[in-house]
């Protein structure tokens, strides 16, 4: 349809352009400050970091405690996952601000 092939090529209008290198940019940024505040070690690699807990309650529980501090971060659990592996997806972009993205980081080190 042609909505849909206008709304394609605006967007990569956007992704070429200046503004698609600054929200690459702050997304990297967003992604280096949760690693570097979380203490994770390892080489970045993706904006979905697993934070792993272990068994599902702890997963849904510690879910429901940052959803009441404002934070959307799903747990998995199994069947999705192996038991005793659930985990707490969190998914960075750049519209997340750089402030957030360090409270949440820092609620998760604990």
């Amino acid at each position: 349809p042609p909505a849909q092939a206008a709304a394609s090529a605006e967007a990569i209008r956007l992704i070429r352009g200046k503004e698609g290198h600054q929200l690459r940019n702050k997304l990297w940024e967003n992604i280096e400050t949760f690693r570097r505040v979380a203490g994770i070690d390892a080489p970045p690699t993706s904006a979905i970091i697993p934070w792993m807990v272990g068994e599902s309650g702890e997963a849904l529980a510690l879910a429901s405690q940052l959803r009441d501090k404002g934070f959307l971060v799903p747990a998995i659990r199994y069947p999705t996952v192996p038991p005793h592996t659930a985990r707490l997806r969190i998914t960075l972009s750049a519209s997340h601000d750089s402030e957030r993205v360090h409270i949440l980081a820092s609620l998760l080190r604990g």
